[in-house]
């Protein structure tokens, strides 16, 4: 509601500048306000929902339709210029020359989508990884890149995470892939990699010893420490 106020405040503006400077020509029939972001509900985005515009009664209602993109996966951003605006508005009859904008020369476009939080992703990594390590003694499992939301086109529909260890692997790190699954289908994954560290033991000298020197309990001491091997 705020963002449409201050559509129409801005149109408004622009109306006033120009019958301050002189009448409008009379081919100037359609006036619209782009803002520089906007955030909208539907999968098909429409100029009426992205723009406030202003005009002939038998115009506007023809502009607010016109059709300017789909969005086809999550997350998506897309960037709508004034020529693409032009070119969509003249393919359903509105000339170019009754056309006049006002506010941003493109427009970033994003749907209102719910998201799975980052955590989410990495709370079901380490608990497969404990699940799978549950036979050794690990101390710390240190996530070693950030991981980003997932964005859902749907609330309404509930979904699942699976984890299972990546096909990559390696000794030092734990590679795992947490599945999003809606339905038995899967819609998308996170890639997310661990270090995991080991407490270990190990003897040493509790001093410098001189070569030769047999190693008893009394020159010696046992030394904990965190090992990724």
């Amino acid at each position: 509601m705020n963002d449409k106020r201050c559509f129409i405040l801005a149109l408004v503006v622009g109306v006033c500048a120009v019958a301050c400077g002189g009448e409008a020509d009379e081919s100037q029939q359609l006036r619209i306000y782009l803002p520089r972001d906007k955030t909208i509900a539907s999968e098909v985005i429409e100029l009426g929902q992205i723009a406030a515009i202003l005009g002939d009664d038998s115009i506007v209602p023809l502009a607010n339709e016109i059709r300017l993109g789909q969005f086809s996966v999550p997350g998506q951003e897309i960037i709508i210029d004034r020529k693409t605006v032009l070119s969509r508005l003249a393919s359903s009859g509105i000339k170019a020359s009754s056309v006049v904008f006002n506010g941003a020369e493109i427009i970033r476009v994003r749907r209102d989508e719910d998201i799975i939080a980052a955590d989410r992703f990495v709370e079901t990594a380490r608990d497969y990884l404990r699940e799978q390590l549950s036979d050794e003694q690990i101390k710390t499992l240190k996530l070693i890149r950030p991981v980003k939301d997932y964005p859902l086109d749907d609330e309404s529909e509930s979904v699942t995470l699976t984890a299972l260890m990546s096909s990559r692997r390696g000794n030092r790190m734990k590679h795992v892939t947490v599945r999003v699954i809606r339905d038995g289908i899967e819609l998308g994954r996170r890639e997310l990699v661990f270090s995991v560290q080991y407490p270990c033991h190990r003897l040493v000298a509790k001093q410098s010893l001189p070569t030769g020197t047999q190693i008893t309990p009394g020159n010696t001491i046992m030394e904990k420490y965190m090992s990724n091997t």
